[in-house]
């Protein structure tokens, strides 16, 4: 996610408990639709769907606060 903002991210991330919290949601809700598609866990098409939106939602909001921090 965003790599031209790891450093960024990572800054962020270790001041800012709530930020860090957002990019852990993240990348709990990629493992999950992972583990569904994959098989390794059992979800409907309309379960990956619902993960993917609200994937997509954080990562907005995460942009926002990485786009307003930009130094």
């Amino acid at each position: 996610m965003f790599p031209e903002f790891q450093d960024q991210i990572a800054r962020l991330a270790s001041h800012n408990p709530h930020f860090a919290s957002m990019v852990q949601k993240h990348c709990d809700l990629d493992l999950r639709i992972q583990n569904i598609e994959t098989g390794r866990a059992t979800g409907s098409p309309l379960d990956i769907e619902k993960l993917k939106k609200e994937k997509l939602h954080i990562k907005d909001k995460i942009y926002a606060l990485l786009r307003n921090n930009v130094h």
